[in-house]
């Protein structure tokens, strides 16, 4: 299992208040094919409880509404592969781009 840290920042301008974004991403073995049925736990920030979501059949993941701004961990587990950490960031500005874990070659 790998962690990666991501952290979550809204717009400092003036009269702007915290919102939510979505928290998209995919994971993905080293050939670009995606990894189904991995676990990814999201906590942090603005997140009373711990979620988490599987990914489906193309590796795809999505967490709706995440308190922006905030730091979060995300963690991705699937069958025993080794993933690299990375840090993200994300603000509102980003909403719909993907995060993408790759699994270690050799796995």
């Amino acid at each position: 299992m790998a962690d990666e840290q991501v952290e979550a920042r809204g717009q400092s301008e003036a009269g702007r208040i915290n919102s939510n974004a979505p928290l998209a991403g995919r994971v993905i073995k080293p050939d670009g094919s995606g990894i189904g049925a991995a676990r990814i736990l999201l906590s942090g920030d603005g997140i009373k409880s711990a979620r988490f979501v599987y990914t489906d059949s193309a590796g795809q993941f999505l967490f709706e509404n995440v308190p922006v701004p905030g730091t979060y961990r995300v963690a991705v587990r699937a069958n025993g592969l080794m993933f690299a950490r990375s840090s993200y960031t994300l603000d509102g500005s980003e909403a719909g781009e993907q995060i993408v874990f790759t699994a270690d070659p050799g796995n």
